[in-house]
């Protein structure tokens, strides 16, 4: 499967999250069932928001990261939050591509394995936006608030490398998108996507101690339970 298919079809699962049980909800309940519309709560204004996550690559050519991280934001309105967000890899994988070629150049002797390099920490301070939020019913009994948000943020990446190659510090813009379900008051499920830009040789031949540097788009799939802090809510106006 393509990358591109692959960035897709992580998108499309985002999206389902929210749609498709709300969707289901839409053709089982009718007006007469619905709960009455009241004013929606500010789910996020002036409250402190922890998450931590867990989140792996899902572009890399040659090694496969996975990590876990934490997220903080503070929103000052309910559309807008400012914060950081850390994630460290504790554990890195060849991928098919990274088994074929060591298998293809390995002689009697002599490692054909190449040097490989993927995110191994990345630390930034992120704005968010929400554009979209309300509120939907699963399966036609049970409330769920959501939101749908926007991240754009830059900060500091350091590769993690196998063979020769050494790690280096980076700069690393990043964007990405997310949603939220909210089960209570304080707690929320996330999951979302983030694409780190970052320059840097991904990999290198067996004895090369450098490769070639280009700069690649890191996808990173995450997903973490939010707590938001202070849980006094109030209603729109």
């Amino acid at each position: 499967m393509s990358q591109t298919r692959v960035h897709r079809l992580l998108l499309g699962v985002v999206v389902a999250a929210v749609v498709l049980p709300a969707v289901a909800s839409a053709q089982r309940a009718t007006l007469q069932d619905a709960p009455p519309i009241r004013q929606p709560l500010k789910w996020r204004a002036e409250r402190h928001q922890v998450a931590p996550q867990f989140g792996f690559t899902v572009n890399d050519t040659y090694s496969r990261a996975f990590s876990v991280g934490l997220t903080y934001r503070y929103y000052f309105y309910n559309w807008f939050g400012l914060g950081a967000d850390i994630l460290a890899t504790y554990a890195t994988m060849d991928t098919a591509l990274t088994e074929k070629i060591t298998a293809e150049l390995t002689q009697p002797g002599r490692s054909g394995q190449p040097s490989t390099a993927a995110p191994g920490f990345l630390a930034n301070a992120t704005l968010t936006f929400v554009p979209l939020y309300g509120k939907m019913m699963w399966f036609g009994t049970l409330p769920v608030s959501y939101d749908l948000q926007i991240d754009v943020g830059a900060g500091l990446g350091r590769t993690t490398t196998t063979g020769l190659l050494k790690a280096e510090n980076l700069f690393a813009p990043m964007w990405g998108i997310g949603t939220r379900l909210f089960f209570n008051d304080w707690v929320a499920l996330e999951i979302g996507i983030k694409d780190y830009f970052m320059n840097y040789a991904p990999r290198a031949p067996a004895g090369d101690t450098e490769g070639a540097k280009e700069w690649t788009q890191n996808f990173v799939f995450t997903v973490g339970v939010s707590f938001f802090l202070m849980p006094t809510l109030e209603h729109e106006q």
